[in-house]
């Protein structure tokens, strides 16, 4: 870990703050693609079951600042709390994956936010519940049961749910996008201007360069 602590800290340089981001729940509910959605606007046809947490990252501006969206994969099979609490250390955000048409899934949220809540304080962050594959339905029943779901998502604190397909893409960008939003809202004064001193930097850097290339 500590190889990848020093790339992520050489990349703040260039990126401003970094923003970390889990995604987990069950096997199989497309957890994985919705990342690659969110990342390449694509779909991954190869797309195989995580067996062992992965990491991405999207650098986005928001307001002018750059941050630099970690997500961190965890997988599904298992809840492993030393594996996971490594993993889920420092953790801005969390995305939680259900899959339509599979009650158990959506079921099992419960105990994968009981899980990080044994390891972190999850309720000091924004978190979101994604119902994915909703291509399986048709337009006909794509509202049924939605209410359900909403009911779900508030009575276990989460602040936001959606139907999503990373198939085609359905609401990905916009659930994600939510997400990040929630995060910067709920950074500290501190954290903020960390993001404002990197990017005021970032700025004289790009102006004496360009000073430079004209003399």
């Amino acid at each position: 870990m500590r190889l990848m602590e020093e790339v992520l800290n050489e990349d703040n340089r260039r990126f401003g703050i970094d923003l970390k981001i889990i995604t987990i729940g069950d096997l199989s509910t497309g957890k994985t693609s919705i990342i690659h959605r969110y990342l390449n606007n694509a779909f991954n046809e190869t797309s195989r079951p995580t067996i062992a947490p992965d990491f991405s990252f999207k650098v986005v501006k928001i307001n002018g600042a750059n941050f630099r969206i970690q997500f961190w994969d965890l997988p599904g099979q298992d809840r492993n709390p030393v594996m996971t609490s490594v993993f889920c250390q420092d953790a801005n955000g969390v995305i939680f994956c259900c899959e339509v048409n599979n009650d158990k899934s959506r079921q099992n949220i419960t105990k994968w936010k009981e899980s990080l809540s044994n390891m972190m304080e999850i309720q000091k962050i924004p978190q979101i519940l994604l119902e994915n594959k909703c291509d399986l339905l048709g337009e006909d029943k794509y509202n049924e049961g939605f209410e359900e779901l909403k009911k779900f998502s508030n009575d276990n604190d989460i602040n936001e749910c959606y139907r999503t397909s990373a198939l085609n893409g359905h609401n990905v960008d916009k659930a994600i996008t939510f997400l990040i939003n929630e995060i910067v809202k709920n950074l500290d004064e501190e954290d903020l201007k960390t993001v404002n001193t990197l990017n005021s930097n970032k700025l004289k850097k790009a102006k004496l360069s360009n000073k430079q290339q004209c003399c």
